[in-house]
């Protein structure tokens, strides 16, 4: 049968929200804890992720036959292994009904046989929900109205729902303890609205902090001047899932769309003094490392959304709303000196996400800046050449059990950035008389003879430099010490457009098979441009591409050793696309041969797959992790010219 239910509800303040939904269901053979528990006592005593133990009430032993999934709060199950989760089993079996002891209360307890679920999608053969939160700051993100503190109040109610006989035992708000954490509890203030920093929503006002900042490359001193970011958001969110056949899993739809705004003021002054040329840093939460006084606890402030808990009957679903922020920073150059500069705007977005697990996710964002105030900067700074940047990586999500995957997240990111550059007239960021420490890195080479071994020799600013002996597939890959290879001091004059000689040596002996050279352009943030610089010559009549990394600055080694990572491969989900061979993979034998192949640069990398779910096969997994070792990661990042022979596999 269909069950359905929606509510509407208006404020005086102008706020709106609204929930609905509606499910295929036997309500019989749902044992709903929530429900459950509080008329007939049946309560959870010990519970895994493939058996439960419950006791229940024996008027309720008749309906036992009848049942077919488990479901309980995360209020009410008291699972270990499913904190802040809620319940969702499937039973196999019944092994065994046994009297409970006193038994003068006439009660039983049951010892089943389940599987674990990972949302109510895989219990419903069609669920559907929508539920839209519009508060009425959100609605006219132009309105320079302040956003009082008056509590919202009830001005239109309206609900409806099918709730047949067959289930008048239960009850479509089953735990009001539950409800009250949620975000239908109307008295929880404007927090599922309100996001914000240096911010107080009820005073209407902020703070003025002050802090010293150790800057990436140097130490400074910054004050802000009544800094804050006030948003306001409302939340429309669509789920649906259909199961199409028996032990299949559900095909989920999700949509879902975050509209309002944002408002900011940033008003900084800074003194500062940048010791190093240049320097880049990341801070993984800039909530937690800002050390702003008076502001040390914001990260615990209540400016996030509570989870969002429905209960479809009595079985709980529950989404929790999350937010991160990140900060990079970077500067190029030397400075001494104090600066101000000022910056504040509102920002419209409206932010559309679409997930199907047929289709995958597309998403589309929107951003608009009105009223913008920018104040120039004033400076007193003695700099030939300085370049300051930074940029946020604030991201909103949602994370659920979506149709078969448990925790999955569905977000928003942006990436707001700030880039400021001051100069002397006619000044560049190096000049032809400064002298610096060159490192030339040889660490591909492509286009040589397969089953071979090579050894590349440059020769720059005087000095010679050799790599290790090392094999090619056709390319010949090269993660040696970082050391070896500085050329000394050199100005950049004598580097920009001289031959850097590159030589290629067979088992690394003289005399070389082929010899090129390769040109450094131009110099930009340290490194020679292009990137990477390529040596090109002949071997056995065949092209052959060297590439280098050229740096050139006053830590050029440094750089280049933050370059050498150990790499590992590894495949945690592996989605299947089509059709035709998703349902291949259902036969076990086909499954246990099924192999995922990578192949790089002539080497090709083959692991086992499994299913990465109980059911279906369009989500696999390997459980083993390739150890390439330590390599030089631009290897990784550009591609290379290597084209399989026509008799390679």
């Amino acid at each position: 049968r269909r069950f359905w239910h929606q509510e509407s509800h208006s404020f005086h303040d102008g706020s709106d929200l609204h929930l609905s939904w509606e499910v295929d269901a036997d309500p019989d053979s749902i044992l709903e804890l929530d429900v459950e528990h509080p008329e007939t006592g049946a309560r959870l005593l010990e519970c895994g992720p493939r058996q439960l133990l419950i006791e229940v009430s024996n008027d309720v032993l008749q309906r036992v036959q009848r049942w077919r999934h488990v479901t309980a709060s995360d209020s009410r199950h008291g699972c270990a292994h499913l904190q802040d989760h809620d319940l969702y089993h499937r039973i196999i079996s019944v092994d065994s009904v046994a009297p409970a002891e006193p038994a003068h209360l006439s009660r039983s307890r049951l010892v089943l046989t389940t599987e674990e679920l990972a949302s109510p999608a895989q219990i419903f053969p069609h669920l559907s929900l929508h539920y839209a939160w519009m508060p009425a700051e959100a609605k006219d993100p132009l309105d320079n109205a302040p956003a009082g503190a008056e509590a919202r109040s009830l001005s239109s109610y309206d609900t409806n729902y099918n709730r047949p006989g067959v289930i008048e035992r239960s009850s479509f708000t089953p735990d009001s303890n539950a409800q009250h954490n949620s975000m239908l509890n109307l008295a929880i203030p404007q927090q599922v609205s309100r996001m914000g920093w240096n911010w107080d929503f009820d005073a209407n006002t902020t703070r003025n902090p002050r802090f010293k900042y150790i800057f990436p490359g140097g130490v400074g001193y910054m004050k802000l001047f009544k800094p804050y970011l006030k948003a306001h958001f409302g939340l429309n969110m669509t789920f649906k899932s259909h199961i199409s056949g028996l032990m299949k899993a559900p095909t989920v739809n999700v949509t879902s769309r975050l509209k309002g705004w944002a408002d900011f003021n940033a008003d900084i002054a800074t003194a500062v003094n940048f010791k190093k040329d240049r320097s880049a840093s990341v801070l993984d939460n800039i909530l937690d490392h800002i050390p702003i006084d008076g502001l040390s606890n914001m990260t615990r402030q209540e400016t996030f959304f509570q989870p969002v808990k429905f209960y479809l009957g009595g079985t709980a679903f529950t989404l929790k709303p999350g937010f991160s922020c990140q900060m990079k920073a970077f500067h190029i150059g030397l400075l001494d000196g104090s600066m101000r500069v000022g910056l504040a705007s509102k920002v419209i977005l409206d932010g559309l996400i679409f997930f199907d697990t047929e289709r995958g996710m597309q998403t589309n964002i929107s951003a608009q800046a009105h009223d913008v105030r920018f104040t120039p900067p004033t400076w007193m700074l003695f700099t030939n050449h300085f370049q300051l940047g930074m940029m946020l990586e604030p991201m909103l999500w949602l994370k659920g059990g979506w149709g078969a995957m448990k925790d999955m997240e569905i977000g928003f990111a942006l990436r707001p950035f700030f880039n400021i550059t001051i100069m002397q007239q006619d000044a560049t960021a190096g000049t032809a008389n400064e002298a610096r420490e060159l490192a030339i890195y040889p660490w591909r080479a492509v286009g040589l003879p397969a089953g071979r071994n090579y050894v590349i020799k440059v020769g720059a600013n005087g000095q010679y430099r050799k790599t290790t002996n090392q094999m090619s597939t056709r390319v010949a890959e090269y993660a040696d010490n970082v050391e070896d290879f500085s050329f000394g001091i050199v100005e950049e004059g004598d580097l920009v457009g001289a031959a850097i000689e590159v030589s290629i040596l067979e088992d690394g002996k003289e005399p070389p098979v082929a010899t090129g050279s390769a040109v450094c352009q131009s110099v930009v943030n340290g490194n020679c441009s292009p990137e990477p610089v390529v040596a090109k010559m002949l071997v056995d009549k065949q092209d052959v591409e060297v590439h280098l990394s050229v740096v050139w600055m006053e830590n050029a080694l440094s750089v280049l050793e933050s370059k050498i990572q150990s790499v590992s491969l590894r495949f945690p989900t592996v989605t299947v696309s089509k059709k035709e061979v998703a349902q291949q993979l259902q036969d076990p034998e086909v499954l246990n041969n099924a192999l995922v192949r990578f192949s790089r640069n002539g080497r090709t990398y083959s692991v086992p797959l499994t299913k990465k779910l109980r059911t279906g096969s369009s989500f696999l997994k390997s459980r083993v992790v390739i150890e390439c070792g330590p390599l030089f990661l631009d290897a990784w990042k550009s591609s290379s010219m290597y084209q399989p022979m026509p008799s390679e596999d």
